[in-house]
């Protein structure tokens, strides 16, 4: 709807100045433009959740805070992860181009290259949005290449150059043990694997990023939350979540929910209280999570 609105409104006036430009849409385009918004704003009612699903953003701007202030797909970009030097990347091709291009500038256009850089740089999930805004807008400004000219196109040329993009892609698609191993370094797969074989279900305390991880691989185990964010939200477990995470309350919270185990990454807060806490001990650790077991339950388990 932003993407919608800025074309349809820098279109409405005409102005120059230096090199940027607002030119008006024709009578023609204007219809056009007006009749495809309509047409796509009532498309989007076709779902299975009619007008609920249309709303949902607004709701997770006006209703979800602590889905915006803790998950990562929503944190500003971090400059020093891979993600960030590629935003840092594109945003100074944006002022190079802009800088060295006496190309004239359409209103329209840099107001989309400002929100799409504005969103991508407070929210990681919007950075693939923002190259899909950036690139057609910067790509006829940059004149890399010279104009198509059918004439002088070669096919054995097109495929020798074609032959090594599709080796390296060949190359680098994953099998599945390299997916696998991939996953199993930052995923507890010792630890499901462990609480397998001695028949523990839970209820379970765990990281909230491993939630659905332990769902698609360990079903019969009674989990804590998972990525579905906006339903813990609107019931208050993701907020105490946080909570018990941040050692605030841990305690209470795991007696409420009746928690019998908790597994979580060793060398955290939480896991500090649970050390030193008679209340839980701890029955397997590894480089990525730590086990424990509510010193009652184990009590009642060696009867």
């Amino acid at each position: 709807m932003v993407v919608v609105g800025i074309y349809t409104l820098s279109g409405l006036v005409k102005e120059q100045q230096g090199r940027i430009i607002a030119e008006p849409w024709k009578p023609g385009q204007l219809r056009k433009l007006l009749l495809a918004t309509a047409s796509s704003l009532a498309a989007l009612l076709v779902n299975p959740y009619g007008y609920k699903l249309v709303w949902y953003p607004f709701d997770l701007l006006l209703r979800q805070q602590a889905n915006l202030d803790n998950v990562v797909e929503w944190q500003s970009v971090d400059f020093h992860t891979l993600n960030g030097k590629m935003a840092l990347s594109m945003l100074f091709l944006v002022l190079s181009v802009g800088l060295l291009s006496e190309r004239k500038w359409a209103v329209r256009d840099l107001l989309m290259l400002s929100f799409a850089l504005w969103s991508a740089l407070n929210h990681v999930r919007f950075l693939s949005f923002a190259a899909i805004i950036v690139v057609p807008i910067l790509s006829p400004k940059l004149q890399i290449c010279s104009t198509y000219d059918p004439r002088t196109d070669n096919a054995w040329r097109n495929l020798a150059a074609a032959f090594p993009i599709l080796v390296l892609l060949l190359w680098a698609f994953p099998t599945s043990e390299r997916l696998h191993r991939a996953i199993d370094k930052d995923f507890p797969h010792e630890t499901l694997h462990y609480m397998e074989q001695t028949n523990i279900t839970g209820p379970l305390f765990h990281s909230y990023d491993i939630g659905g991880y332990i769902e698609w691989n360990a079903p019969q185990i009674k989990t804590f939350a998972d990525g579905r964010t906006d339903t813990f939200v609107y019931s208050g477990v993701f907020d105490e979540y946080l909570q018990a995470s941040h050692t605030n309350r841990p305690f209470e919270i795991l007696d409420k929910y009746k928690i019998n185990y908790a597994i979580y990454p060793p060398n955290t807060s939480l896991t500090y209280l649970l050390d030193h806490s008679p209340e839980w001990r701890m029955i397997y650790i590894d480089s990525i999570a730590a086990l424990y077991q509510r010193a009652s339950d184990a009590t009642q388990q060696s009867r």
